[in-house]
């Protein structure tokens, strides 16, 4: 369960929702919609060479920062998005300054994720915060944004002082950060980075789909597989007690 829609906090146990799970629930209504008009064989088909690509990349970006040896892929369509983005890495010259990448770091407002990279810029004099999301794709989207809102609540949680959805508010505690996307498109290969302020407005949108994800998905499995675990330990000790072989065909098992 851990990597495919939770996380278990490592302070008290307690599983928690993972950022990209979240939105997925909310994609997958456009989603179906596109896969009806396309054909389910050929929306597979696009979405697996997609998906290839953005983690080909993505593996090679993390090696890269971590001053490891990479080897360009062999995929044209891979090869161009790379090529692509290490042109685009070195026109940013020293202002281009990560200090965390790929990290698992949770919020204190419920949820965790692994932000693609970080700058905490404001640890030195005149720097900025900055999350940074590489996206393989052919166009950046409204709900990427959203995406990136929520992850500065990730990297700087003290920054968030004070939340209240009801009231539409949300209080920062120090300077306002910048989110960007750098959207790598492999077909054309070209990079196209968008840089924002962080909104406010769209962190408490991204906190009211977290909470309906919550109610309708979320708790409700949490749940579904603590009762299935619960069964499972209930036919465990009672094998235990009376020395017979455990129930196979018990329906938590």
């Amino acid at each position: 369960m851990g990597d495919e829609w939770a996380y278990r906090h490592p302070s008290g146990g307690t599983w928690v929702p993972r950022l990209t799970k979240v939105f997925d629930v909310f994609r997958n209504i456009e989603l179906q919609r596109w896969r009806d008009r396309v054909g389910h064989a050929e929306a597979d088909r696009v979405a697996a060479r997609a998906a290839k690509i953005g983690g080909a990349i993505d593996q090679r970006i993390a090696k890269h920062f971590d001053g490891k040896k990479v080897v360009p892929p062999k995929a044209p369509d891979a090869a161009r998005a790379w090529q692509a983005w290490l042109r685009w890495r070195e026109a940013q010259g020293a202002g281009f300054a990560p200090t965390r990448q790929q990290c698992l770091l949770f919020s204190p407002l419920g949820y965790a994720g692994t932000p693609d990279c970080i700058e905490d810029g404001a640890l030195a004099t005149g720097g900025v915060n900055r999350v940074t999301e590489w996206k393989c794709t052919n166009a950046i989207e409204p709900i990427h944004w959203i995406q990136v809102m929520a992850q500065v609540g990730l990297a700087w949680p003290k920054l968030i002082g004070s939340v209240s959805i009801d009231d539409g508010l949300v209080r920062l505690d120090g300077p306002v950060p910048r989110v960007r996307i750098v959207r790598v498109d492999p077909f054309l290969g070209m990079v196209e980075p968008v840089e924002r302020d962080f909104s406010p407005r769209l962190l408490l949108t991204f906190l009211a789909m977290l909470k309906v994800y919550r109610d309708l998905f979320f708790e409700p499995e949490i749940a579904r597989q603590q009762a299935a675990a619960e069964a499972i330990e209930a036919v465990t000790d009672e094998e235990d007690l009376d020395g017979k072989p455990r129930n196979t065909t018990h329906p938590a098992y």
